[in-house]
């Protein structure tokens, strides 16, 4: 399943333009996006500490693909976490 994930609390990009560059990125790619989730927490949460969003993260099968406009998405400290090393 190809799911998009949407960040709500983005303070640089609307849900309306992460929307569009995704969907232009799977009509170009010929990907067919089975649902939309949106991400509510704020950006400056850790990962650890955003139960809602590690259960979703959980639920996620084995062939199941998240398409993501920003890699913020996830967290702030998560993406520094991932450069820094």
């Amino acid at each position: 399943m190809n799911i998009v994930l949407l960040k709500n609390k983005n303070s640089d990009l609307s849900i309306t333009i992460q929307q569009k560059q995704i969907l232009k990125y799977a009509h170009h790619h010929g990907i067919t996006i089975d649902t939309t989730e949106i991400e509510n927490s704020d950006q400056g949460i850790e990962l650890e500490e955003r139960k809602e969003f590690k259960g979703f993260l959980r639920s996620l099968e084995k062939n199941d693909h998240l398409i993501i406009f920003d890699p913020f998405t996830f967290s702030i400290s998560s993406i520094e976490t991932v450069f820094a090393s």
